[in-house]
């Protein structure tokens, strides 16, 4: 017999829940933050907590880890306080009780666990109610089928031993890939032959850190690399710490219709250029590049969109790449801590994103100036504040130019390959037109 879903409870985790936030709770008072971390790499958000409660106390987790304060009953109570828009604060008294829930965190993954086991129920659930909804509404078996593809993807990672048959299975398939490509890729292509040869393409399950001194064409390539992908409709997920949305729409929009950049700032652009970029500006809100607006962003920040990204689209239609402009401008999960030891955790966190998702992460980074100073190539050291990044990072690879060289010219560099070979290559970099492009042209 068919029972109504109205009908049905609701899945929920509550003491889970609790139990999961006191775990928090109780690292965070003694000065470590590890339990947090792992949620948020797991995608844990607001959204996993299926009581209030428990959604108002993650949210006064976060704020108080951000803030550089221990996550207490009384920071707790005293964030909710202030940060509370027209909701009742809960008492003292109910926050103590929750963090008060557990006495160690032996158990936090197992109440990991169950928590997002819990929500990925609610979510299947209420894609049963969507299907039903379209039923009733008389769709197609198709329409349905579509919604059906948009199951919630499991973050859980499985425990213990790797299957070997899976994963000789899928070597197997790779090694067949690149001997069937006429690209020779293993990966993404960037558009640009000359990258593409040093990198061997952008890999699924790698970090690929890029890295030069500002205005040596980071963010113009990684836009075109977008720009690139999206024209073949592979989506691409886009992090801009630095520029606004419209920034970036403009440079994309300039770059497809092949306009010079200083003309339009200058408000110098013929009548039919003018209809070029609209044309161009209207490709773009077709193409499958979806950019992320916020200011201040952190990891968990990426590593959440990114689940909803997974889970609320079908597999034809989610990212094929996550693009992050840039390292340095990344909120810290932790602020008390050093530089260098922040940015060791964003890198740490980034690789473990890619490596559970198998979606590639392009994250640009800065250079520091001595490279500049001593007028010689990059290296590893010249990561500004980034040396964990020679660890974490799949591929490394520079844009450099220093004075002597061609205008035009720019020097592509890769430093690290974890998978092939290091090398080095020119390509010309045209200002004007926001262009990067292989030499020969």
């Amino acid at each position: 017999m068919l029972i109504p879903f109205d009908s049905t409870p609701v899945p929920a985790a509550t003491e889970q829940e609790a139990r999961l936030l006191s775990c928090i709770a109780i690292e965070s008072i003694c000065g470590n933050n590890e339990c947090l971390r792992k949620a948020q790499a797991l995608g844990v958000s607001e959204d996993t907590f299926y009581k209030p409660l428990h959604q108002m106390v993650w949210q006064a987790c976060l704020g108080l880890t951000d803030a550089g304060y221990p996550a207490d009953e009384l920071g707790i109570h005293c964030w909710l306080r202030d940060n509370s828009e027209g909701e009742q604060t809960p008492t003292l008294q109910e926050i103590t009780a929750l963090v008060d829930s557990c006495e160690t965190t032996t158990w936090f993954n197992h109440w990991l666990e169950v928590t997002l086991d819990a929500q990925s129920k609610r979510q299947y659930r209420q894609l049963g109610m969507k299907i039903a909804e379209l039923a009733s509404e008389g769709a197609s078996a198709d329409e349905m089928g579509v919604a059906m593809e948009m199951k919630p993807k499991s973050v859980l990672a499985a425990t213990g031993s790797v299957d070997k048959a899976v994963v000789a299975k899928e070597a197997t398939q790779r090694i067949i890939n690149l001997n069937n490509s006429k690209s020779g890729l293993l990966g993404l292509s960037t558009g640009i032959d000359t990258i593409d040869n040093l990198l061997g393409g952008i890999r699924p399950h790698t970090l690929n850190v890029m890295a030069g001194r500002p205005g040596r064409g980071k963010s113009t390539l990684s836009l075109q690399i977008a720009l690139n992908l999206a024209t073949i409709n592979k989506r691409v997920r886009f992090w801009s710490l630095e520029m606004s949305p419209v920034q970036i729409h403009n440079k994309l929009a300039l770059n497809l219709a092949g306009i010079n950049y200083q003309l339009a700032k200058d408000g110098c652009l013929t009548q039919q250029q003018l209809q070029n970029y609209e044309n161009a500006s209207n490709a773009i809100v077709n193409m499958p590049i979806d950019i992320s607006e916020e200011s201040v962003v952190t990891v968990s920040q990426i590593a959440g969109q990114l689940h909803r990204d997974i889970a609320l689209n079908p597999k034809d239609s989610q990212p094929e790449l996550v693009i992050v402009d840039y390292l340095q401008l990344v909120t810290p999960s932790d602020k008390r801590v050093v530089r260098e030891q922040q940015i060791a955790q964003m890198t740490r966190d980034l690789k473990g994103i890619t490596k559970d998702t198998g979606i590639p992460i392009l994250l640009l980074a800065q250079l520091s100036r001595e490279c500049e100073k001593e007028k010689r190539e990059p290296k590893m050291s010249d990561l500004r504040e980034g040396g964990s990044a020679e660890q974490d990072a799949d591929t490394i690879t520079f844009l450099h130019w220093i004075e002597g060289m061609d205008p035009l010219e720019l020097k592509v560099i890769v430093a690290k390959n974890r998978e092939d070979q290091e090398g080095k290559g020119i390509v010309t970099f045209n200002k004007p037109l926001q262009r990067i492009y292989d030499k020969q042209h």
